[in-house]
């Protein structure tokens, strides 16, 4: 059990980290878009971002609600203390 919710842990890092990649990537697709003066891409760009943020919140929103009913954060810390 303890190696599974650590390796969800890392995993749970790991995708935020990936997110923010991905984040930064399209800001700077974005900025180049926007420096060619090339406004359709830029859009486009802008609107693939806004649409990634949404669904990563409402999956992180979802991700938080199985987190608390099973009382993830108390678990972690119990497990870090053995």
């Amino acid at each position: 059990m303890h190696s599974v919710i650590k390796s969800t842990h890392r995993l749970i890092i790991k995708n935020k980290q990936m997110k923010t990649t991905v984040i930064s990537e399209l800001d700077e697709l974005i900025y180049w878009a926007n420096q060619m003066e090339n406004v359709i891409l830029a859009n486009k760009i802008a609107n693939i971002k806004k649409l990634l943020l949404e669904e990563w919140n409402a999956s992180d929103m979802y991700m938080e609600e199985i987190k608390q009913a099973l009382n993830y954060d108390a678990i972690m810390n119990d497990l870090n203390n053995l």
